[in-house]
Formats: C-alpha cells, sequence, structure tokens
C-alpha cells in the first residue's frame, strides 16, 4: 500500500473512511472507560502500553482485576464488565500496544512480549494512589489470555488466579484461513452490536499490525503453557465459539491442574464480554475467592 495512504500509525485511507461512515455506531477505543478513570502510560523502545485505574465505587479494599483485551480490541471491550467488579474491587483495564490507537511498535510483538510490556506497566502501578497490584485477578478475553498465561508464567505474583474468556486457537485453527472461517462462523450467532465492537477496534488499530500479530496468536501453545500452572483458573466460552470448543476448554483445565472451572455462557459466542458479561464478573469473582450471591454455579469443573 502505497505510504500517502497511511497515517502514521499505519492506518489506510479505506480505514478512515469506514470510521467516518460508521459515525454515532462507532466505539472510540482512545476514549476512558469511565470518566473517573486514572491513565497510566509506559514506554520501552517504540512500545507504548496504557492502563485505565478504576477505583473501587463504594468501600474499600477487595481484589484488583486486571484485564487484557483482545487482538482488534481494547479497553471498552470490557465496558460491561466494568461496573459490577468496580463494587468488589479496583479494576486495571489495559491497552496493549498497537491498540486502540496506540503507536504501532516497529517490530511485531508475541505474547511474551506483550506480557512483558504489561508488567512493566504494572511494576510501576502503585503511582496510580497507591494502587496495590500484589496478586490481582488476571481476565484475558481472546488474545488476552494468551498474555494472561505468559504473566502467569513469568511471575508467581500474576500466576495465582486466572480467567480465561474464550481462549484461543482451539484444535484446527491454527493456520490463518481456518480460523477466519471459525470467527466468521461463530459471529453468525453475535449480534450485530456485538460484531461491531470488533470492526471498531480493527479500526482503531488498522489492519497493518493486527496483521502482524495474528501468526504469534495462531501459533501460540496454550495447552503447553497452561500445564501445571496451578492456582485458581475459570474459563468462560460461549456456546457457539468455534474458536474455543467445549473438549478442548476442558482439557485446557485439566492440563492446568488448577482449581477452578469451564463456565458456558448459553447463545453467546466469541464476543462473551459483549452479551453474557455477567458470566465473565461470575468467573472473575469466583477466581478472586470472593463470596457473592450472584457468583452462579459453574457449567462444569472442579469444586473446591
Amino acid at each position: 500500500m502505497p505510504e500517502e495512504l497511511l497515517d502514521a500509525s499505519g492506518r489506510s485511507a479505506q480505514v478512515l473512511s469506514l470510521r467516518r461512515r460508521l459515525q454515532r455506531n462507532y466505539l472510540d477505543f482512545n476514549s476512558p472507560p469511565t470518566p473517573d478513570a486514572h491513565i497510566l502510560m509506559r514506554a520501552r523502545g517504540s512500545q507504548r502500553i496504557r492502563a485505565w485505574d478504576l477505583p473501587r465505587i463504594t468501600g474499600r479494599g477487595g481484589p484488583v482485576f486486571v484485564l487484557l483485551h483482545g487482538l482488534g480490541a481494547g479497553a471498552l471491550l470490557f465496558q460491561n464488565v466494568i461496573p459490577p467488579l468496580r463494587r468488589r474491587g479496583r479494576v486495571l483495564v489495559i491497552d496493549l500496544p498497537g491498540f486502540s490507537q496506540l503507536p504501532n511498535p516497529r517490530r511485531s510483538m508475541s505474547m511474551g512480549d506483550f506480557a512483558s510490556a504489561t508488567t512493566m506497566l504494572l511494576d510501576n502501578a502503585d503511582l496510580s494512589n497507591e494502587l496495590d497490584v500484589d496478586d490481582p485477578v488476571i481476565v484475558g478475553h481472546s488474545m488476552g489470555t494468551q498474555v494472561a498465561v505468559e504473566l502467569a508464567r513469568g511471575s508467581r505474583a500474576l500466576g495465582g488466579r486466572l480467567v480465561l474468556v474464550a481462549p484461543v486457537m482451539g484444535p484446527g485453527m491454527s493456520r490463518p484461513l481456518s480460523a477466519v472461517r471459525g470467527f466468521l462462523s461463530s459471529s453468525l450467532h453475535e449480534r450485530p452490536a456485538a460484531a461491531l465492537v470488533s470492526v471498531s477496534g480493527l479500526m482503531h488499530a488498522g489492519l497493518r499490525w493486527p496483521a502482524r500479530t495474528l501468526p504469534w496468536v495462531l501459533r501460540y501453545p496454550m495447552a503447553e503453557r497452561l500445564s501445571g500452572i496451578g492456582g485458581r483458573l475459570e474459563i468462560v466460552r460461549g456456546t457457539y465459539d468455534r474458536l474455543c470448543p467445549q473438549e478442548w476448554a476442558e482439557s485446557l483445565l485439566d492440563f492446568s491442574g488448577a482449581s477452578g472451572s469451564v463456565r458456558v455462557a448459553e447463545g453467546a459466542s466469541h464476543q462473551v464480554l459483549i452479551d453474557h458479561a455477567e458470566v465473565v464478573v461470575q468467573a472473575a469473582l469466583a477466581a478472586a475467592g470472593v463470596d457473592d450471591d450472584a457468583v452462579a454455579a459453574p457449567g462444569r469443573g472442579h469444586q473446591e
């Protein structure tokens, strides 16, 4: 693509034109998820990572929830999850390098690279109102589940409580065409508004950076990296999510050696966070060890 058709972040003129056409139906991933969010930004070389620090709404103390988005998304992906979690603790929502209008790094990044950038930010999170991120609950969606596992592998302080929402990639999905077919097949069961979240995220990131990141997502050895990780693990999947079949999700829990469960959001697909946020919240609270009447019994899994 000719350079004159690209802006400074690598977004094409066609992408910018589509954004204008979407107008009010377009989510601005560069905006804070809530008006009272405190911004944290860290940089290492060409990698810039951002977090939105959201204090607990009522009361004091409680767990810290760290939220990691998937490919072509951003902090606003969790807009329906954030309010109920803030009633029980603090929430730190991450925008990974290259997404949500953050500049594209000069080179592609593996899941380990994304995790390293996230760790750099968390190590300095005490600058935000003395935020305590010891033993947080790490919640990842889609590609964000891979980053979450790398965080857990890299630090004992970050590895005890994991929530993997729609983890990828399931069996037979390691080739680009198969992955695209699986995603499109799953998307047939999404509401248009839910699918628009992915469209909006990709428009912000541009097409170049997700395309450079996708090969790392496709070849990530999820089962191998989860093997023997222990701790507490909650897995959430939608009924129609072809990228995360039920048997594979159950095998991941078994491989991990962790206590926890596989929770199924009935009628959901890959974007389970949009229309079935309550299932994700239930999983996060369970991983945190929070007693809550709203936490429903899981669909399947090991129980403590």
